[in-house]
C-alpha cells in the first residue's frame, strides 16, 4: 500500500527532523518544547503537563524563553554552500535539452540554482532524490521540454532496488494546493514511479498519482510518459546522499554539530534560569512567632516599603546557592567550543598571519576532500537523471555531463606581501602596474579592470589638486 514506508526511512526520520529543526533555528527548536528541553521535576509537581495555566507551565515557558539556541548549524551550511559555489558548475547538454540550463524546474529556476539546492539538501540532512519529467512547452502544445524535480529526504518514502537498478519508488507530493476558490489547502498526494512490462514484454517507465494512502500500488492507473512516442526503459530518477548516489541512507554530515547546538541550548537554559533565580531571593521572617500578617496583606519590600517586626523577630533574604554557576558556565563554554571546532572542521578559516599559513593549508586540504565528495555526489545524481531522460529527446547520453566547481580555496594574501612586492618593484623588479593589478584581482582585493582602476585613480588625483 501507498502508506507503507521503507525501514531505513523510518529509522532516519528522527535524525532528519532534528537536522531540519537545527537549520531552521530557535523558532523550530522552541516550538518542539519538551522534545529538546525537558521540564524539571518541580515543574511537573507544579502542574506542568496537566494544566496549561499552572505555575509549572508558566515556569517552563519562562525556562524555554530564556534558553538560547545558536545559529552554528545554519551558518555552517550557508558558509559551505558559498564555498562550493564560488565558481559555477559546467553543464554540457545536447541542444534538445539545453532549456534546462535557464529553466530546470518549469518555474524559472536555473540548473545552477537547482544544483545548489541539491547540495543544500546533502548538507542539511544528507538525503534527497531527483526525478526527471516532461511538460508542454506551451499550454495545450504537444511539444515537450525536460524538467527536473528535487524531492526532500522525507518525500522519498518507499523504494525497491535490485541488481543496482531502481525498480520502484513512492514519492510524497503532499502540500498546499490552490482550490477553485483561490485558497491554498493542504492536499495529500503520492506519486508512484516504476518499471512495468507491457504485453509485448517491453520494460517501460510508468507513473501514477493518487491521494489515497490505502491504495494498492498494483491497482493504480499508470501512464507511460512519452515524447513523440518515445518512452524510457529506466527510471529518470536518482538518489543523492552526502557523498554518494546509493539507495542506502547515510547519516547527515553535520550530525555532530547538530548535537552540539542542542547541548548549547540545554546548557544555556540551565545557566540562564539559575542566574535569574539568583536575583529572585525570598524574604524570610523568623524569630518571634507573635508576628502575624493579615491574609489580604502582602509584605512589600524595596524603597518606600516598611515592615514592622515584633521584638526578637528577624527578616532576611535567602536565595539559590551560586556555587554551581561556575560549573554551569564551564559546561556551556565547552559546548560552544565543541560546536566551533566542528564548524571550523568543515569550513576554511582565513589565516591571520604568515605563521598560520601551513595550518590553513592542511585544514584546507581536509575541507577540499569533504567538499569534493559532496559536490561530486550531487553532480553525479543530477547527471544520472539527465542521462536517463536523454531517449525522450533523441539525445546521446554520452553528450551529457555535469561538472561541479572543485576549486574551493579562496586565494588569500596578507598585506605585507603586497608591500614587499611594491618595494621590490621600486628597487628594480621588472613587473608592470598591470601585472600587480591582476594579482590584486586574483586575490579579490578589487573587482575593477585595470582600465577602470586607472580612471578611478585619475579622478582621485584631480580631487586632491583642487
Amino acid at each position: 500500500m501507498i502508506k507503507n514506508t521503507h525501514p531505513d526511512y523510518d529509522n532516519n526520520l528522527e535524525h532528519w527532523d532534528e537536522c531540519l529543526d537545527a537549520f531552521e533555528g530557535p523558532r523550530a527548536i522552541k516550538e518542539k518544547t519538551t522534545s529538546y528541553l525537558s521540564p524539571s521535576r518541580g515543574m511537573y509537581e507544579d502542574g506542568f503537563g496537566v494544566d496549561a495555566k499552572s505555575e509549572g507551565a508558566r515556569a517552563y515557558a519562562a525556562y524555554v524563553e530564556r534558553a538560547y539556541y545558536p545559529s552554528n548549524y545554519a551558518d555552517t551550511v550557508k558558509k559551505i554552500l558559498g564555498i562550493m559555489h564560488r565558481q559555477p558548475a559546467v553543464f554540457n547538454l545536447p541542444d534538445s535539452m539545453k532549456s534546462l540550463i535557464t529553466d530546470a524546474t518549469g518555474s524559472g529556476e536555473s540548473l545552477q540554482e537547482f544544483l545548489r539546492r541539491i547540495n543544500k539538501t546533502q548538507l542539511c540532512t544528507g538525503r534527497g532524490s531527483i526525478l526527471g519529467d516532461i511538460q508542454p512547452i506551451e499550454s495545450g502544445s504537444n511539444r515537450m521540454r525536460p524538467t527536473v524535480a528535487l524531492y526532500s529526504e522525507k518525500a522519498t518514502r518507499q523504494w525497491y532496488v535490485h541488481s543496482q537498478k531502481t525498480l520502484f519508488v513512492i514519492l510524497d507530493e503532499s502540500g498546499p494546493q490552490m482550490n477553485d476558490q483561490y485558497k491554498y489547502v493542504q492536499v495529500k498526494q503520492y506519486r508512484v514511479i516504476r518499471l512495468i512490462e507491457d504485453e509485448s514484454g517491453k520494460i517501460t517507465y510508468a507513473t501514477a498519482v493518487t491521494q489515497d494512502e490505502s491504495a494498492n500500488v498494483d491497482e493504480l492507473n499508470y501512464i507511460t510518459p512519452n515524447v513523440s512516442g518515445k518512452t524510457l526503459e529506466s527510471l529518470p530518477f536518482s538518489f543523492v546522499n552526502a557523498d554518494n548516489t546509493n539507495s542506502a541512507i547515510q547519516e547527515p554530515p553535520l550530525l555532530g554539530l547538530k548535537d552540539s547546538c542542542i547541548a548549547i541550548y540545554r546548557a544555556s537554559a540551565d545557566l540562564n534560569s539559575a542566574l535569574f533565580l539568583q536575583g529572585q531571593e525570598t524574604l524570610v521572617i523568623s524569630g518571634n512567632n507573635t508576628f502575624n500578617q493579615d491574609d489580604d496583606e502582602h509584605v512589600r519590600t524595596g524603597t518606600g516599603a516598611v515592615i514592622n517586626l515584633p521584638m526578637g523577630a528577624k527578616a532576611e533574604y535567602i536565595g539559590v546557592n551560586s556555587q554551581g554557576l561556575p560549573e554551569m558556565r564551564l559546561n556551556l563554554q565547552n559546548a560552544y567550543d565543541r560546536a566551533q571546532q566542528q564548524s571550523s572542521q568543515l569550513s576554511v578559516q582565513s589565516a591571520s598571519n604568515r605563521d598560520s599559513a601551513e595550518a590553513l593549508s592542511i585544514r584546507g586540504s581536509n575541507m577540499s576532500a569533504h567538499y569534493t565528495a559532496i559536490a561530486l555526489a550531487g553532480a553525479e545524481a543530477l547527471e544520472q537523471t539527465l542521462k536517463a531522460m536523454a531517449p525522450w529527446f533523441n539525445a546521446n547520453p554520452d553528450e551529457i555531463s555535469v561538472k561541479p566547481n572543485l576549486d574551493f580555496a579562496q586565494p588569500t594574501i596578507d598585506p605585507d606581501s603586497f608591500v614587499d612586492l611594491i618595494a621590490a618593484k621600486n628597487a628594480g623588479l621588472k613587473i608592470s602596474e598591470e601585472s600587480i593589478h591582476e594579482l590584486m584581482h586574483t586575490y579579490g582585493l578589487t573587482k575593477n579592470t585595470f582600465e577602470q582602476e586607472q580612471i578611478l585613480l585619475a579622478s582621485e588625483e584631480s580631487l586632491t589638486t583642487l
